[in-house]
């Protein structure tokens, strides 16, 4: 299983351990995307992120449109279903966790245009009904927005 996480605030007044954090993570900018493993270890991460980041899961559909609109390739061209073929590798593979994007020649952030309508609100969680936090099965509507 996979989790999707985006950054959705910047770098202004943010701390050092936190920016690390997000380094980790492979989320270095606005609007990037990065699918990560579901363990303990991405969850902490998540956690000490939390006021910057908003992350859940996607569906196999969002993903796969994410993947062939806006994912680049090592060389910085667009991943196309034929380049996935060369690389012995699948949209399911990826999409599990099996394959790492790494393995497959795929640059591991994603970078998205802002959502339509925008962000509910930046400094609350979703819960609060703003735009951080854990989003649980939602945050397919929002990388829909962004796609």
């Amino acid at each position: 299983m996979t989790i999707t996480a985006v950054r959705v605030r910047g770098n202004a007044k943010l701390r050092k351990t936190i920016e690390a954090t997000m380094q980790m993570m492979n989320l270095k900018a606005v609007n990037n995307v990065a699918t990560l493993t579901d363990n303990k270890v991405t969850e902490g991460m998540l956690q000490k992120a939390k006021d910057y980041v908003t992350w859940g899961t996607i569906t196999k559909d969002t993903f796969t449109k994410m993947l062939l609109k806006w994912a680049k390739t090592v060389d910085n061209a667009k991943v196309t279903e034929g380049f996935l073929k060369e690389q012995n590798t699948s949209v399911d593979e990826l999409y599990e966790g099996k394959k790492k994007f790494k393995d497959a020649n795929i640059k591991a952030t994603i970078r998205l245009h802002p959502p339509r309508k925008g962000y509910e609100g930046v400094k609350r969680p979703y819960s609060m009904k703003g735009a951080l936090g854990n989003r649980k099965d939602k945050l397919d509507e929002l990388v829909q927005r962004m796609i």
